[in-house]
């Protein structure tokens, strides 16, 4: 994460990111409808590789220099892995149904249920996070990075 004025921009950008793909991919399914889903499915598919890969890095390298530096998060930081569980299990349902070739409308479904989640997720990690990334900021070295998906959306 690079040293700014605000160290949280890299979050709300990476999740910014993340909102453009579930609605590229809600478009692609065609809002539900029944619609011929290859190209549905090759963006559900990178949907669920973003989504996993980003909470990968923030479990695995964010949270724990976060735990490091600022211990009184523990608590926060243990609501975020659960969140990250309850949001892999979405993942994990709609990548096999990509898998099992479920209907644009099937597709689309799942795709809504995990936008849902990740639109509260994204909430209240940036609500209990950005002030402490602000505070981190230019404090020491800085946090891994966090926008993982470049290559999804650009």
């Amino acid at each position: 994460m690079a040293a700014t004025a605000n160290g949280h921009r890299e979050l709300d950008q990476a999740h910014e990111r993340l909102r453009e793909a579930l609605d590229v991919t809600r478009h692609a399914l065609g809002g539900g409808q029944d619609r011929s889903v290859p190209d549905g499915v090759v963006l559900c598919q990178g949907l669920c590789r973003a989504v996993v890969e980003h909470q990968r890095g923030q479990d695995q390298s964010l949270f724990p220099v976060l735990a490091a530096r600022r211990p009184e998060l523990g608590p926060a930081l243990h609501a975020l892995r659960q969140d990250h569980a309850l949001v892999a299990g979405l993942v994990e349902d709609l990548r096999q149904a990509c898998e099992s070739r479920a209907s644009a409308g099937e597709l689309g479904g799942r795709v809504e249920r995990l936008a849902a989640s990740l639109d509260t997720h994204f909430r209240h990690e940036e609500l209990r996070l950005n002030p402490v990334l602000d505070l981190l900021d230019g404090a020491g070295p800085p946090p891994p990075t966090l926008d993982t998906l470049g290559w999804l959306v650009s």
